[in-house]
């Protein structure tokens, strides 16, 4: 399997870094640093090294820019900066199918884990099951989530999960607070108009008073050589959702139309787009909501047919659903 989203990285450096997008680029990983050495850190691997947690995506973009700045480069196909990082410059490559299976052979790992993979097992096919996060790299603590990565599932597979586990899987009022004060600088939401989207959502919450998250992460949806990607800046509009098929994924997609900008430019914009998981699940057709991201306007490599659409994979972007 290619080095995509779910898998994480050891540089020469030692520090580690996790892995973005679904895009096979040969000699070079699209990744960013997320656990780094440091006298401070409060992980420690089980060689005694010391890991500092980079939680927020600006603490990583700022981390990046410091420490590997050589590897910021602008990307044809992107339309923007990445950090492309050489695949000879990696010392060792996590992979979350690989760790799912040694997780369950051994026996001092939290029983709670094991559950929830099971639990998963009954619903998506086994090969395609990884762990990610903390567990995958072993700096877990007690407190830390379950980061689960699913390839190419199917919506067959997504509809049996929720049947099965809408009477397990729970989010309490605390849970629910938690997760919005993360969220609420990028989400100017009311915490019940908030509380209504996020009960729609089977793929992030509570499981016997761990958190965990799911990301079905599909490989056909972003193919990263056969588009091109150019930014037309940052804009609001109201918009319906016309179809949601593809909104369960990573990348997630919802098909939509332009009701009303509220700032921006006039584009035929018939999409929106993320990478980012708290967008997935969250709209159905005939809904309305605010939206702000930044306008791409994409266009198809072998047929020359374009579209604009909407990125939420911005800082400060957001959907803020209408009643």
């Amino acid at each position: 399997m290619n080095i995509i989203e779910g898998f994480y990285i050891k540089l020469r450096t030692g520090d580690i870094f996790t892995v973005k997008g679904t895009y096979n680029l040969n000699r070079f990983v699209i990744a960013y640093p997320k656990y780094v050495k440091s006298i401070y850190g409060d992980r420690i691997s089980k060689n005694g090294t010391r890991y500092l947690k980079l939680s927020s995506f600006s603490k990583q973009l700022a981390y990046l820019k410091t420490a590997y700045r050589c590897y910021i480069n602008f990307d044809y196909y992107l339309g923007f900066e990445i950090p492309r990082i050489p695949i000879n410059e990696i010392e060792f490559i996590y992979n979350p199918i690989e760790k799912t299976r040694s997780i369950l052979k051994k026996n001092h790992q939290t029983e709670v884990v094991k559950e929830f993979i099971n639990l998963l097992y009954k619903c998506f096919e086994v090969e395609k099951v990884g762990i990610s996060g903390s567990y995958l790299i072993d700096l877990q603590t007690e407190s830390s989530d379950i980061d689960i990565v699913i390839y190419n599932a199917s919506r067959e597979s997504y509809e049996k999960f929720c049947s099965l586990v809408k009477d397990v899987l729970y989010k309490d009022r605390k849970y629910l607070e938690i997760v919005y004060r993360e969220r609420v600088q990028e989400l100017p939401i009311p915490f019940d108009k908030y509380v209504l989207l996020e009960k729609r959502r089977y793929l992030e919450g509570m499981y016997k008073n761990t958190r965990f998250f799911l990301r079905l992460v599909n490989t056909e949806l972003d193919n990263y050589n056969k588009f091109i990607r150019r930014r037309f800046g940052v804009g609001v509009y109201k918009i319906e959702i016309i179809d949601n098929e593809y909104a369960i994924y990573t990348p997630c997609i919802y098909k939509v139309k332009v009701l009303d900008i509220i700032s921006g430019k006039k584009l035929p914009i018939t999409e929106l787009f993320s990478y980012r998981g708290r967008f997935c699940e969250i709209g159905y057709p005939g809904d309305k909501f605010i939206v702000k991201g930044v306008i791409e306007k994409v266009i198809d490599l072998k047929s020359s047919n374009s579209w604009f659409r909407i990125s939420l994979d911005y800082p400060n972007s957001y959907m803020i659903f209408k009643m």
